[in-house]
């Protein structure tokens, strides 16, 4: 029957430091060493392991049936690890919750011609007493990742003999423990290394301290005997490696400039295993004006970690550039915005001020700016801000201001860009009462020195003629003398307007005469009224007998008789009132011819009154049997006639 035990870990060649963004290998040693293991195998299959670190239990890969299933239990477990090369992990890791105190077990596999149990470890100090009991039996000082990978081959050479196999090597401050016991257990099922060690019989021992090695075709042998029964023999292996601690060391404190280029420094690094990485936190790229706490953190090839920090300071001695600010100009107003500047360390700096941002009043100003990097450095600029007007009132253009009598004037406005609502002034009427045209002449001032001027027109025109009066009638009786009044009327704009005209203001004549009156206002305008005068006439009554009639023709002349006289008689009257004084109706007596045209000069005589107007016509110096026209010219102008025609009966 064969038993082997291997207790190994791999090592790595070492390499070139390296630099990177996110982690710096700073050292590079050999992998890992396994610290404090303890393993036992007892006859029945059950395996049991005891490490201070991290392990796992691996077996070689073997048909199922070259052996039985067992268990092994192991103590203070802890993450596991890759099996090498040729092996297979059976439920690895261990529960990473396995009370320190108590066991866990996994499950491994074993040969019927004997067995090999592979138990591997890693350290991450291991300058301790990881195994006390061996640390009592050899003096291990600690290295630079300690390490072994040994093989362990228990074979049962006869009844009562056998020999102990070892291949493998080991570093420094390791050592190797081989032994073998025969106990007669109570219960099987139920041993301890304790119970082995404590009531078991010590059949062999082989300690080998490192560093050794020993090649597959040269092994260390070891023989031994025992009492014949392999149910009785338990084979217990110890091991042990010391590694240097892992510790990281920071560098001192460094400073750079803003603007410079950060290159963190190396960190100092003792101990661990493979190649020792730093990342730094946080980038070169993320840090800020003043001190920055960097942070190194070292792991090695296993998964050890330290940290340590440092101070990296970065200075800001230089103000933002002032900038040459362009002048700010408005009309009516002006404002500025924050201006920016440039610092070597906080990029682009905006400005600041205490003074206005928004100016609305003519004239110049200062604007003084102030460019702080946050650091403690600051520059100054000054920005001037001119706000004028050289923009005139917009000219308006003015309605014509027209009048029948007169106008007036209201001062216009206009619009300025700053002004607002400016309002005209001028030095014109503003009044006109006069007919005819005019013009005003405006000047609208923004108050800013700026102006502009624009001409109205004022038209004052009559253009509506004076009322048409209703002129009464006038009326002269029996002849009277009517003297027309000059009538008046109203105009608009003249007033009191008074009529001419061309026809006659007196009127005696009876008759009915139209006075034809025109009003005009002076202004172009005029109107028209006629105006009726009456004159009546006397009434005359007559003739009388002897001639009886009046108003008759030539062929109808009444005859009387010549040679005699006679009397021509009548009266008149002012409506019903006899006249019977005054002025005389006048008695014209004129020959007439055959064809009752007049001839030769007529006779004329005024009638005198007694009881009526009347003249004796004394008939004989008239031709016999000629026609006379006597005609009776009242005052008022009117007459009477009749045709007579005297001659003698005989």
């Amino acid at each position: 029957m064969k038993k082997s035990e291997r207790i190994m870990s791999k090592s790595m060649k070492s390499s070139v430091l390296k630099y990177a963004a996110a982690a710096l290998m700073v050292a590079c040693h050999a992998l890992p060493a396994t610290a404090g293991n303890k393993t036992m195998v007892s006859p029945n299959g059950v395996g049991k392991v005891e490490s201070s670190v991290n392990y796992s239990i691996l077996t070689e890969a073997k048909n199922p049936s070259e052996g039985v299933s067992g268990t092994a239990t192991a103590t203070r477990p802890a993450a596991g690890v890759n099996p090498p090369a040729g092996f297979t992990g059976v439920s690895v890791p261990l529960p990473a919750n396995c009370p320190k105190t108590n066991y866990c077990t996994v499950t491994t596999a074993y040969v019927t011609g004997g067995y090999k149990a592979v138990v591997r470890s890693y350290v991450t100090g291991g300058a301790t007493a990881d195994n006390a009991e061996l640390d009592q039996k050899i003096q291990t000082d600690p290295v630079e990742c300690a390490h072994y990978d040994v093989e362990a081959i228990t074979e049962i050479l006869g009844p009562n003999s056998g020999h102990l196999l070892v291949t493998g090597e080991a570093s420094a401050g390791t050592a190797v423990w081989f032994r073998a016991f025969e106990f007669a257990a109570p219960d099987p099922n139920n041993v301890t290394r304790e119970d082995v060690i404590a009531g078991g019989t010590l059949k062999y021992e082989v300690l080998i301290p490192g560093p050794f090695g020993y090649e597959a075709g040269c092994p260390l042998r070891s023989q031994f005997t025992f009492g014949g029964d392999t149910n009785k023999l338990y084979i217990m292996t110890d091991a042990v490696a010391k590694s240097v601690a892992f510790t990281v060391t920071c560098p001192e404190n460094v400073v750079f400039g803003c603007n410079e280029p950060v290159v963190y420094p190396l960190p100092t690094v003792s101990g661990g295993c493979g190649n020792i990485m730093a990342s730094y936190y946080p980038p070169t790229n993320s840090l800020s004006v003043g001190n920055n706490t960097v942070t190194i953190t070292a792991f090695d090839q296993v998964g050890n970690t330290n940290a340590c920090t440092f101070t990296v300071t970065i200075l800001d001695t230089n103000a933002p550039v002032a900038p040459v600010l362009n002048t700010v100009t408005g009309q009516c107003s002006a404002s500025v915005t924050a201006p920016t500047a440039t610092d070597n360390c906080a990029g682009t700096v905006t400005g600041t001020t205490i003074d206005p941002l928004n100016y609305t009043t003519q004239g110049t100003y200062t604007v003084h700016w102030t460019f702080n990097d946050g650091n403690g450095n600051s520059s100054t600029a000054n920005q001037t801000v001119v706000v004028q007007d050289t923009m005139p009132p917009v000219t308006p253009v003015l309605e014509t201001v027209t009048g029948q009598c007169s106008a007036s004037v209201t001062a216009p406005t206009t619009t300025d860009n700053c002004g607002g609502t400016v309002t005209g002034t001028t030095i014109d009427p503003m009044t006109y009462a006069i007919q005819g045209t005019y013009t005003v002449r405006w000047t609208f001032n923004d108050g800013r020195g700026n102006s502009t001027t624009a001409n109205q027109t004022v038209m004052v025109k009559d253009t509506i003629p004076p009322v048409t009066p209703v002129l009464p009638n006038l009326t002269g009786a029996c002849g009277a003398a009517v003297t027309v009044p000059v009538p008046t009327t109203t105009d608009l704009c003249a007033g009191t307007v008074t009529g001419t005209t061309s026809d006659p203001l007196v009127y005696s004549a009876p008759g009915t005469n139209i006075v034809r009156w025109s009003f005009r206002d002076g202004n172009g305008n005029s109107t028209t009224a006629n105006q009726t005068v009456i004159v009546t006439s006397l009434t005359f009554k007559g003739f009388y007998s002897p001639i009886g009639k009046v108003g008759n023709t030539c062929s109808t002349a009444v005859c009387a008789e010549w040679g005699r006289t006679i009397p021509i008689k009548f009266d008149m009257l002012c409506g019903t009132s006899y006249i019977t004084g005054g002025q005389p109706p006048i008695i014209t007596i004129q020959k007439m011819t055959s064809s009752c045209q007049p001839v030769g000069a007529p006779v004329i005589v005024n009638a005198v009154y007694n009881n009526y107007w009347h003249y004796n016509w004394n008939t004989d110096r008239c031709s016999r049997g000629e026609i006379y026209k006597l005609t009776v010219v009242l005052p008022d102008g009117t007459s009477r006639y009749v045709f007579v025609k005297p001659k003698r009966d005989d």
